[in-house]
């Protein structure tokens, strides 16, 4: 709680304040001290003091002002209220202000106004303009607590609004970059696998045209057989042997070795086909995964 401030004390404080300056820089001086009665009506000038070119102590001054104050309000019922205002070099505005309270004409030991019915409509009044301060004062901080919290949940969730787009664009970056390294990889895949199936079919023709070319046997007749059985596969299904069959172009007898022969390529193609996709495994898809779903095979 702040200490009471006497008249004399604020008079002292008004004519040594150092931070009153005029428009060149230079610290201004008190000019005038003039003493102000509040009243309904507006406020009554009562008396000024010229202070420029003076030395007033303090206490002098602070002691004509009250007297002042006490002969004017003297047939005045009640407590009686003044205002100090202090004018400094450079500016006609008013710069400081102090108020205080008066003892007017006391008709009733103890008593501030009158046991009439005037008197205590004024009494009634003055306890309801306080209670009416009272609750402005309390709404209105609650109003700027209320502001406060509002202001500081806006900046909150607007920053958690940039956050979360930062983090959006960031996650779509990542997807991006997945999506590409899973679209190389897989052409990677294909490209190896498309040269695997040349170079194998090269292989398998060229082991019997070097043997035909050269006359004699350069690879072994069992590995060109091999070969020429297995691109013979290639091109060929159970369906198609069945329909050779029927047109007399394959013996009957020959339908049991030949269909043996054709499994065997074929679980030999899928042991290859799987030692290709565990040499390039699959990449997760970014979408899936964040879904929480199965990931896609191939």
């Amino acid at each position: 709680m702040a200490l009471h401030l006497t008249v004399d004390n604020w008079i002292a404080q008004a004519l040594t304040d150092t931070d009153k300056v005029k428009p060149d820089g230079k610290r201004a001086l008190p000019t005038k001290l003039i003493l102000v009665h509040l009243m309904q009506g507006g406020p009554q000038e009562v008396h000024t003091a010229i202070l420029e070119g003076r030395q007033i102590a303090p206490t002098d001054l602070a002691t004509m002002l009250r007297n002042k104050a006490e002969a004017y309000c003297q047939e005045m019922p009640g407590r009686q209220t003044f205002q100090l205002q202090m004018l400094y070099q450079g500016s006609n505005e008013i710069q400081a202000r102090h108020a205080f309270t008066c003892a007017g004409k006391i008709e009733y030991e103890g008593m501030t106004e009158a046991p009439t019915p005037q008197g205590a409509q004024a009494q009634f009044m003055r306890q309801w303009e306080g209670l009416f301060g009272l609750m402005f004062r309390r709404q209105q901080t609650l109003d700027s607590h209320a502001i406060a919290v509002q202001e500081h949940q806006s900046r909150r969730i607007m920053t958690l609004e940039e956050q979360n787009l930062q983090l959006t664009e960031k996650m779509q970056e990542l997807m991006v970059e997945m999506l590409d390294r899973e679209h190389n990889q897989e052409m990677r895949r294909l490209e190896y696998a498309r040269k695997t199936m040349e170079m194998d079919k090269l292989y398998s023709m060229g082991m019997p045209l070097a043997n035909t070319i050269f006359g004699r046997e350069i690879f072994p007749q069992s590995s060109t057989d091999t070969a020429l059985i297995e691109a013979f596969a290639d091109g060929m299904t159970a369906e198609k042997v069945q329909k050779l069959i029927a047109a007399n172009v394959i013996p009957q007898e020959l339908l049991g070795p030949l269909m043996h022969r054709l499994k065997m390529h074929e679980e030999k193609k899928h042991e290859k086909e799987k030692r290709m996709k565990e040499l390039n495994p699959p990449v997760a898809d970014p979408e899936l995964d964040a879904a929480g779903l199965p990931q896609k095979t191939h």
